[in-house]
């Protein structure tokens, strides 16, 4: 695949479904979507998943019409500046994407989507390459790799069959293999046929996937661990670590996470020089330490890719300097655009904007950024708040004196939140 294939520079979206008004500049390497469930990052990575042959269905809203009877409604609404986006009266202009290569294609959805489910159209929709990794991996059973394969398999070829064991079960299907299964399979046969010995010759392509594969885990799994390679040992594939050597199938939740990425971005990778990688919540599965670097590795590993993802976790927000983050986060209609006319009637009270993080924003700890971007007040636990909250409110009582934060330091202590009197002085002192 040519070096010109466009990936995508920018989206616009207005008046649709809980989106007010959203504007997002995509980093040719890093975009990061984040904010509070419900907020739509899954719904705008859609769109850009749609590209890849991943068609997900909206779901409309049934309301009662004047016939009594009941008519869908795809979301849209007016914009808060007063017009509606209708290119025809059976479709609705809601938005822009721009790609790299100068083309804006107009996101259009039904304006009577006729049933529960529906579309989002994009009109002169460009040809972007690339890769939706879901939030819910499929969990493999253990299989043997019973038969040694006697063809080559490809790179191409060992992504389709793992992508399509994933897709399979996703649209309810099994073909009797898992994705495990097919994984080991085609290492085997790069193993075998890579390599070559005096009776099959070797096939330099596929030995540089098998060792390019390698080479990628050696970036991505934790340093920790140690990995050192792979040992094909029929019918399983061993993984060769520092702290022992174990099958593929015994690797932790969290390992395998890391494994399945690098396979399928690895083998896609072979026959593509530029392409787009969509993740919905990476840090599923991964202890905090993965998930403040995955995304380092992931950008140092795939140089080819642009990478977007949507999360939750306020490690991978910040995890990237040379990124463009944004937050969906809630507005007040009423309050923010002291509308004349009645809410109602530009759809719903509480909609979501886009809001980029800048630099200085984005590298906040854990705790400021839960805070201040994720709505989440800190990173302690709940009981350990109330306990902090009934303390400040009985200091608050008394006068701020060099005394007086000397016994809330104490009484702190005592109670074993002593690490947390900055937090306590900083409540203390809010509304002083």
């Amino acid at each position: 695949m040519s070096a010109d294939t466009p990936i995508f520079e920018a989206l616009q979206l207005e008046g649709w479904r809980q989106f007010d008004s959203v504007n997002i500049r995509l980093h040719p390497r890093l975009t990061v979507l984040t904010g509070a469930n419900g907020a739509g990052k899954s719904s705008l990575l859609r769109i850009f998943s749609s590209h890849f042959g991943y068609q997900f269905s909206f779901l409309a809203t049934p309301q009662i019409n004047n016939a009594g009877g009941f008519s869908y409604v795809a979301g849209l609404f007016k914009s808060l500046w007063g017009k509606v986006w209708q290119s025809n009266p059976h479709q609705s202009r809601i938005g822009v994407l721009h790609y790299s290569n100068g083309v804006g294609a107009e996101i259009v959805l039904p304006n009577d989507p006729g049933g529960v489910a529906y579309n989002v159209s994009i009109h002169g929709q460009q040809p972007v390459m690339g890769i939706h990794i879901d939030a819910h991996q499929p969990i493999s059973p253990y299989q043997a790799v019973g038969q040694i394969p006697s063809n080559i398999i490809s790179a191409s070829q060992a992504y389709d069959n793992y992508n399509g064991e994933i897709r399979s079960r996703y649209q309810g299907g099994h073909t009797g293999k898992t994705p495990m299964y097919r994984m080991k399979e085609a290492i085997t046969s790069m193993a075998m046929f890579g390599e070559g010995n005096r009776h099959i010759r070797g096939n330099q392509e596929i030995l540089d996937a098998y060792n390019g594969f390698i080479e990628a885990l050696k970036i991505i799994l934790p340093e920790g661990l140690g990995f050192e390679g792979i040992s094909v040992r029929p019918p399983e594939v061993v993984l060769l670590t520092k702290t022992g050597e174990f099958i593929l199938d015994a690797a932790s939740g969290g390992l395998l996470t890391l494994i399945d990425l690098t396979w399928r971005l690895h083998m896609f990778s072979r026959s593509h020089e530029r392409f787009v990688v969509t993740i919905d919540e990476p840090e599923n599965h991964l202890h905090p330490t993965m998930q403040r670097s995955l995304m380092r590795k992931l950008v140092t590993a795939f140089p080819a890719a642009q990478f977007i993802i949507a999360t939750h976790s306020p490690f991978m927000v910040s995890s990237v300097r040379d990124s463009n983050v944004y937050v969906l986060r809630y507005k007040n209609a009423e309050t923010e655009h002291h509308l004349s006319e009645p809410v109602a009637e530009f759809g719903p009270s509480r909609r979501i904007v886009s809001e980029y993080l800048d630099t200085i924003n984005k590298a906040g700890s854990a705790s400021e950024i839960l805070r201040d971007v994720l709505g989440v007040p800190a990173t302690i636990p709940e009981w350990v708040e109330d306990g902090i909250a009934s303390l400040v409110q009985r200091y608050r009582e008394v006068p701020v004196t060099s005394d007086a934060l000397r016994s809330l330091r104490h009484d702190l202590t005592e109670l074993g939140y002593g690490e947390l009197y900055p937090d306590a002085l900083a409540e203390l002192t809010r509304d002083k």
